[in-house]
């Protein structure tokens, strides 16, 4: 299946950065050049919607050693804040930093397991990864 008929088939409409020829992958062989290769794919109703922004970021210090640059997206949220069911903080590098990273791999691994090719399977599935994570987090 050829991609634009995956984002027809998902009602995605293919987006590309507004950037005026930047390019956004950057080889570190000076032989090569510069592309724009990388993707941005959202619904007509989110990329009509105001507040909707993206860009390139060309400072190459945000690169982190990739040859790609960040692509920067704004996605406008409407309604109340969410409301905070727990506040918890985990330390970094500590054991139950370890804890949560295995539980969410493990039940996202045995999602991907069972991965399907409709739209509604996918949906189903990215509810239940964020679903995951709220379990693991709590």
């Amino acid at each position: 299946m050829r991609l634009q008929e995956l984002f027809t088939d998902l009602e995605i409409q293919y987006v590309h950065p507004v950037n005026r020829g930047t390019p956004t992958r950057i080889p570190d062989n000076a032989d090569s050049r510069a592309s724009v290769i990388d993707l941005v794919a959202a619904s007509a109703a989110l990329i009509n919607q105001e507040g909707f922004h993206y860009k390139v970021k060309v400072d190459d210090r945000e690169r982190w050693g990739s040859d790609h640059r960040p692509l920067q997206i704004e996605v406008p949220i409407s309604g109340s804040e969410p409301e905070m069911r727990c506040k918890r903080k985990i330390e970094a590098w500590s054991e139950e930093e370890d804890d949560y990273v295995t539980q969410i791999c493990g039940d996202v691994g045995r999602m991907i397991e069972n991965v399907s090719e409709t739209a509604e399977d996918l949906e189903a599935i990215m509810g239940r990864v964020s679903t995951v994570f709220e379990r693991a987090w709590c």
